[in-house]
């Protein structure tokens, strides 16, 4: 799958972190944050 893109989402309680993060990962063209949160149980309910 060569093509194939591999989403994420991104779970930390530092909010300028997952910014970062999320901005330097959706620069790879293989992969895309689909959403960030802030607790494990905000992420358990996505």
């Amino acid at each position: 799958m060569p093509n194939s893109i591999t989403r994420l989402l991104l779970v930390d309680d530092h909010a300028m972190l997952v910014e970062v993060l999320r901005d330097r990962l959706n620069e790879e063209p293989h992969l895309e944050v689909v959403a960030t949160c802030t607790t494990g149980k905000a992420a358990l309910e996505k």
